[in-house]
């Protein structure tokens, strides 16, 4: 994780990470996605819709390291529609 000490976040310099996908600094309060190399900003998080990709094994459980079945994938998707997502939301949360 590549920090940035001209930038601040909310309690000093050290509370500021980069995205790992676009580089730009992400405030401590703003919604991300943990990858097992770091930390991806709100714009640059997977879609919904991403999860159901053929072939995709980038997500992972982020405990074991392991790809998530289609059936995980799938139903994560599922319980996001139902709840009144769309599949274009990003996976980010704060």
């Amino acid at each position: 994780m590549v920090r940035q000490a001209h930038h601040e976040g909310p309690h000093g310099p050290d509370d500021l990470i980069n995205c790992l996908a676009c580089a730009q600094p992400i405030p401590g309060d703003a919604p991300t996605y943990p990858d097992v190399s770091g930390t991806v900003c709100a714009s640059c998080a997977p879609t919904y819709a991403e999860l159901l990709d053929a072939g995709n094994e980038s997500f992972v459980d982020l405990d074991t390291g392991e790809p998530l079945s289609m059936a995980m994938r799938r139903a994560i998707h599922e319980r996001h529609v139902a709840a009144g997502g769309l599949e274009t939301d990003s996976m980010a949360r704060p």
